[in-house]
């Protein structure tokens, strides 16, 4: 089978058509984005799973040749264009590829078929830290290795990076699938594979021998990684919802799935089903009034809508149980959304005490902190337990530029979508690096009212007849910082109405079925 005759390619875009390239709506990549590390995504309800394999190694090295000839293999009435990020040089990319013909059998009534992500970012100042983030994500890694002796170093530099940022993830990178991709194998003086091996400590792993300049290997790279990661996914593959019915799901089961897909609906419904009485109307109640307005404050479960009453009720008859014991006895507040925890507010300092025990027990995007200066900048910062949800709330707590550093600084952040850092006396040193900082490249929304400096947008003209937003202004502060920088997501808002502003979590993630 080759990719010519099963792939169709589907790009998503993290920037404006800097080269040329196509622009998606940001919209798109919050649907494309919202994924969890360390694990493949297996949309049960499509029947797909998604790899994301990243093309690592030194500069100059051919990871983008690698992704542009794939791009290539792909029929041009299947696919769309590659793309590239201007804050990136132009030249981060980004291709998903879709194996229509592959499937994994994960049992003999349940298959799947298999998406490919490959994606690259280069070199340059601003991408220090948005390169271990995507790493964090990774699948699978592909080291580009340069054959010429005079890149020896470089590539000795690259493989230390990446053993230090796959050490950082909370499997310490044990789960990620490695091959080793010896490119330039043209060039006159290249050095031997053997010489290569024994240098970089890569005996053992993996290899694909490639000319990317040519396209020579690179297809084999793809095929070679993508029938490891299949593999691997078939020695340890979750059940699928339908065999865990078959076979009687359990509670603590369904729960576990709750957890694990946040953003899915699908679970919660199948959870509701199982457990049935007062537990299960709460739930679907709110699920129903989520549907009806996706942007609800956490606050209102469904008062003013059909049943809004009843929900109230039985909350305050049975939220302290729902909740479960790990919350109630560590959290100091919470909030249920789509019928289960998703808020919790409570103590750095138990947080990172009992985090593990707190997130197993509920589906929780968004963490309330408290604390965070008597628990230390870097423990707190410096926390995997971070990487797990979605928003974080820091208002109030006076964490000044010190703060904002660390934030801007710390690696388990790559996936937060929401922050705010309202009222923390920052001025220009921790506000300039968030705004250049890489490790928050999916930060759709920072809320930063009330601080020294504020670099991020204000609704200007609002229509006085249906509420839509005309303008967006900003400080001197902010300008500044867009003329030297560029924007950020979180400075290029998508509302169009005043009443979408600020955003809640859920405006800026995809919710499904």
């Amino acid at each position: 089978m080759t990719v010519s005759d099963s792939a169709r390619t589907d790009c998503q875009t993290f920037g404006s058509d800097v080269r040329g390239w196509s622009h998606t709506p940001m919209a798109r990549l919050r649907r494309v984005v919202s994924s969890s590390p360390g694990m493949p995504t297996i949309d049960y309800a499509r029947r797909t799973v998604l790899f994301r394999v990243v093309y690592e190694g030194a500069a100059m090295a051919g990871r983008l040749a690698n992704l542009e000839r794939m791009h290539r293999c792909a029929p041009p009435d299947q696919r769309t264009q590659i793309v590239s990020a201007p804050a990136l040089d132009g030249r981060f990319t980004s291709c998903e590829i879709r194996r229509k013909s592959l499937v994994v059998e994960i049992s003999p009534a349940f298959r799947l078929a298999v998406h490919v992500e490959l994606s690259s970012i280069p070199s340059t100042s601003f991408s220090t830290q948005l390169r271990p983030a995507r790493v964090a994500l990774a699948d699978a890694i592909v080291h580009v290795v340069d054959s010429r002796p005079e890149r020896l170093e470089a590539n000795l530099v690259a493989r230390d990076r990446i053993a230090e940022w796959l050490a950082r993830r909370p499997d310490g990178g044990a789960g990620v699938v490695r091959l080793i991709q010896y490119n330039k194998r043209d060039v006159p003086d290249a050095m031997s594979i053997e010489e290569l091996r024994a240098r970089l400590g890569t005996e053992g792993l993996p290899e694909v021998r490639a000319i990317a300049r040519t396209g020579e290997g690179v297809r084999d790279t793809f095929e070679t990684v993508t029938r490891m990661l299949i593999e691997q996914l078939r020695r340890g593959a979750p059940t699928p919802p339908s065999a865990r019915r078959e076979e009687g799901a359990t509670e603590a089961q369904l729960l576990r799935e709750v957890v694990t897909s946040p953003l899915r609906d699908g679970p919660r419904r199948r959870f509701a089903d199982l457990v049935g009485g007062d537990r299960a109307d709460f739930i679907r109640a709110q699920l129903e009034a989520a549907r009806w307005d996706r942007s609800a404050s956490r606050g209102d479960y469904g008062i003013g809508r059909p049943g809004g009453t009843r929900v109230v009720q039985l909350l305050r008859a049975h939220g302290a149980r729902w909740a479960g014991p790990a919350i109630v006895a560590h959290a100091s507040g919470y909030d249920f959304y789509r019928g289960f925890v998703e808020r919790i507010v409570i103590d750095a300092r138990k947080l990172l005490a009992h985090g593990d025990e707190i997130l197993a027990s509920a589906p929780i995007l968004e963490v309330a902190l408290r604390g965070v200066l008597a628990a230390g900048l870097e423990d707190v910062f410096g926390s995997p337990l971070l990487g797990r949800v979605m928003a974080l709330d820091l208002s109030g707590e006076k964490l000044g530029d010190a703060g904002a550093i660390a934030i801007a600084r710390s690696p388990h952040l790559g996936g937060l979508r929401w922050l705010s850092l309202f009222d923390n006396d920052i001025g220009a040193t921790g506000s300039e690096a968030l705004v250049t900082s890489g490790a928050l490249a999916q930060l759709g929304f920072l809320a930063f009212g009330e601080n020294r400096l504020d670099p991020t947008p204000s609704a200007g003209g609002i229509d006085p007849f249906d509420g839509a937003i005309m303008a967006w202004d900003f400080t001197d502060h902010g300008a500044a910082m867009i003329a030297a920088h560029g924007a950020r997501p979180w400075q290029t808002p998508t509302a169009r109405y005043a009443r979408q502003w600020p955003p809640s979590l859920h405006d800026l993630v995809c919710v499904e079925e």
